[in-house]
């Protein structure tokens, strides 16, 4: 939080906040870390984990690798099917 609000400031103080948008991902779990992010500048939000989970995400960390044991993080048909 201390972050987003510093780069919000420091853009407004040098003339540069309406040339920037700024984006805010990690930890964003409830409506309500939304709405303090966005008093605190975020205009876009990045929404990863939470969604990955609450869909049976595993937490592997092999999505890049097209092996994704709950079938979610895959174009394989058979890792697919365990998707349902």
């Amino acid at each position: 939080e201390l972050g987003l609000s510093e780069t919000h400031q420091t853009l407004i103080m040098n003339g540069l906040r309406n040339k920037v948008r700024i984006e805010t991902d990690g930890k964003l779990m409830s409506g309500r870390d939304v709405a303090i992010a966005a008093l605190l500048g975020a205009e876009e939000y990045g929404f990863a984990t939470a969604p990955l989970v609450t869909l049976g995400c595993v937490m592997m960390r092999v999505c890049n690798l097209d092996t994704c044991p709950a079938g979610i993080a895959t174009q394989n048909p058979e890792l697919r099917k365990r998707f349902a």
